[in-house]
């Protein structure tokens, strides 16, 4: 009984061991928290490491913004976007630039203004961020923006 208990025991080390590993290794693909304007954010995904980390850590964030351009393919990623986001009454409560096609962005409930510039083409659109939940903005540009 306590050969069969130990090596229950030992199995279950073993396999925490290896779910610790990778859920560490997954947060190793999640680009660093940034602070713009007093605002926490996260940008990036590149690579499909990058990607899967931003979209299982948007969750926790109240809004996420996607980036892309009209292509003969249907679409691709862009970075290198300036975002800037204001009040309802246009204070600017946030500046930063993307470094990845998604931007994960811990703004306060309220109504904002969300401006995405790529090589001199704004986008913009209205979204309110409730008390509970997320809001997602996806922005693209026709194919002769890049």
């Amino acid at each position: 009984m306590m050969k069969s208990t130990s090596k229950s025991l030992l199995a279950a080390l073993v396999a925490g061991s290896l779910l610790s590993a990778t859920a560490l290794a997954d947060d190793g693909a999640l680009p660093p928290v940034q602070q713009a304007d007093n605002i926490a954010y996260i940008s990036g995904g590149i690579g499909s490491d990058e990607v899967a980390a931003i979209k299982a850590a948007a969750r926790h964030y109240p809004l996420t913004i996607e980036l892309a351009q009209a292509s003969r393919t249907g679409g691709v990623f862009v970075a290198d976007v300036d975002i800037a986001i204001r009040t309802a009454k246009g204070k600017k409560v946030f500046a930063a630039n993307s470094s990845g096609p998604f931007m994960l962005v811990k703004l306060p409930p309220g109504s904002y203004r969300v401006e995405a510039t790529l090589d001199g083409a704004a986008r913009s659109q209205n979204v309110t961020i409730p008390a509970r939940g997320s809001r997602h903005l996806t922005f693209v540009w026709p194919a002769s923006a890049r």
